[in-house]
């Protein structure tokens, strides 16, 4: 039987697994990107279909939900049946609105250009990257869903002109780059994440655009350790 714990973070009370992947501040920076950014896209009062893939514990649909205006209309998708059921009492809890689904992004029943946005803290690590952890597997190892499926997926369900927003790390960036261009995704906006100003970035934040010609703009990076 799985145990749960309950963590407590911009005042919203968040059940996890007590043993097994943990949302992390890379999903809490990524909801600020994606809400700066998103105010800049689409007309006032226009409601937006988002869909966030790989939910975990469903905090990024709760953090938009509570941080948001209301004008986005969420959709959650997990592979993993005991993310859904925490999702699902933590979007109850903090009174989240967001349609939950319990499938594989690659075969779920969306059509093309379903939504106007994706938001995704994917898996992220190469199955050959090191040993793979039981507990963390397909939350961290890209096991069913590697950088070239969630580029190509992406481009399938979002609409001309959507967007997407994600985050990977920085050791990753050419690979990143390369996939989503080559899948018809336009990175336009890009953003790195420092622990502190001596060390490398550890993470980038992306947005990209679909059937789109803009340059990519580079913004001012984010420090851990600068108030």
């Amino acid at each position: 039987m799985t145990e749960f714990v309950q963590t407590e973070i911009f005042g919203i009370r968040l059940y996890q697994k007590k043993h097994g992947w943990k949302f992390s501040q890379d999903s809490v920076l990524l909801v600020r990107f994606f809400l700066e950014l998103e105010s800049g896209y689409g007309k006032k009062g226009e409601k937006k279909l988002v869909l966030d893939v790989g939910t975990g514990c469903g905090v990024i649909p709760i953090l938009i939900d509570k941080w948001s205006d209301s004008k986005f209309q969420i959709f959650a998708i997990d592979i993993d049946n005991e993310f859904v059921k925490i999702s699902k009492i933590n979007f109850r809890e903090n009174a989240a609105e967001a349609f939950l689904l319990n499938a594989d992004i690659r075969f779920a029943p969306f059509k093309m250009g379903s939504f106007d946005v994706i938001i995704s803290n994917p898996p992220y690590i190469p199955p050959e990257e090191g040993k793979i952890s039981q507990k963390y597997d397909i939350a961290k190892w890209e096991i069913s869903f590697d950088l070239k499926t969630f580029a190509k997926v992406s481009a399938y369900l979002l609409r001309d002109k959507g967007r997407l927003y994600t985050v990977y790390p920085s050791w990753r960036l050419g690979e990143v780059l390369g996939n989503f261009f080559k899948s018809g995704l336009k990175p336009v906006f890009l953003q790195f994440f420092h622990h502190s100003q001596t060390l490398q970035s550890d993470i980038f934040f992306i947005a990209c655009r679909k059937s789109v010609n803009e340059k990519l703009k580079v913004l001012p990076p984010i420090f851990k350790d600068v108030k």
